[in-house]
């Protein structure tokens, strides 16, 4: 029994970029290719198989304990984008803020339960 079967889904790659541990902001720089392992993007910010714990988990782990880093790729819709910012009455942001991969035309993320494993 197959484990993977082929989609009719199909898309574009609209940019891909990476927010860089020397830049100090959330901006991304756009690169032609990325370089992923379990460790996340090599030379990203948020590279590394273990991280710290943040505030955000203190009702899991305290603060600073070791935990397994689950931030690894960031993929955003260039539609949704758009219908994002045009609910919020905004520009929608550029391809230099917030992702990694931003796709065109590929609305099957909409079906996608958060964390979900993409292969």
């Amino acid at each position: 029994m197959p484990t993977m079967k082929e989609a009719a889904f199909s898309g574009t790659v609209a940019w891909l970029g990476a927010t860089s541990s020397a830049a100090g902001s959330l901006r991304s720089l756009g690169t032609e290719t990325l370089a992923l392992g379990f460790h996340g993007l090599s030379g990203a910010r948020h590279e590394g198989e273990n991280r710290p714990s943040c505030s955000r988990m203190t009702i899991l782990y305290p603060k600073g304990t070791e935990t397994r880093n689950v931030r690894q790729l960031s993929i955003l819709v260039a539609e949704d984008i758009g219908d994002i910012a045009e609910t919020l009455g905004r520009k929608p942001i550029n391809g230099k803020t917030i992702q990694d991969v931003k796709l065109g035309r590929f609305h099957v993320f909409e079906f996608l339960a958060h964390g979900r494993s993409i292969q």
